[in-house]
């Protein structure tokens, strides 16, 4: 009879000491380097959120995109794709900047044109921060930016507020392309 209640306190205390750790949210998020390693996460509303595609056909777009114009001084379009066709999510996030040859820090300045757009993308719901009913504030910050060995990495940062509806804030954001 001892032996059963040793070895009912020993699973007890197993049990209690066995707690699976939970992993915080910016942890789950891919590393901030400057490297071409093909990165892009960022928080959304506090939750880890990182370009990829699940259940993806033969004849998928990439999970992360950068499209590099080099008139007008430069434009960079940066696209991170978020699709699960099981769970019915399609998300994306959008950078947008110009003149990238001259600085390396954007700010979005909603009172005059802006070098920068942010777009978030629901479902096919898009809200974007050149849209007039759409308050916004946010960065870009190019932390690589050569062509000659063609890595593009970054951190940005935006909140999109549009009427009647829950605000975006995207922190924390990465990323990291070898063009």
């Amino acid at each position: 009879m001892k032996n059963i209640i040793v070895i009912i306190t020993l699973m007890l205390l197993c049990a209690v000491g066995c707690k699976k750790e939970k992993i915080a949210e910016i942890d789950k998020l891919p590393a901030a380097t400057q490297t071409g390693a093909n990165t892009f996460g960022c928080l959304v509303n506090g939750k880890a959120w990182v370009a990829q595609r699940n259940d993806c056909n033969f004849f998928c777009d990439a999970s992360f995109k950068v499209i590099y114009d080099g008139g007008n001084g430069g434009n960079l379009g940066i696209t991170g794709l978020f699709i699960n066709l099981q769970e019915g999510i399609n998300q994306g996030i959008l950078l947008g900047f110009d003149s990238t040859n001259f600085k390396s820090q954007f700010i979005y300045n909603q009172n005059h044109a802006s070098a920068i757009g942010f777009t978030f993308i629901d479902n096919s719901q898009y809200t974007r921060s050149w849209d007039s009913l759409v308050s916004c504030t946010g960065s870009i910050n190019l932390t690589a930016y050569n062509l000659q060995t063609g890595i593009v990495s970054g951190t940005f940062e935006f909140t999109l507020v549009k009427p009647n509806s829950e605000a975006i804030i995207v922190t924390n954001g990465r990323f990291d392309k070898k063009l």
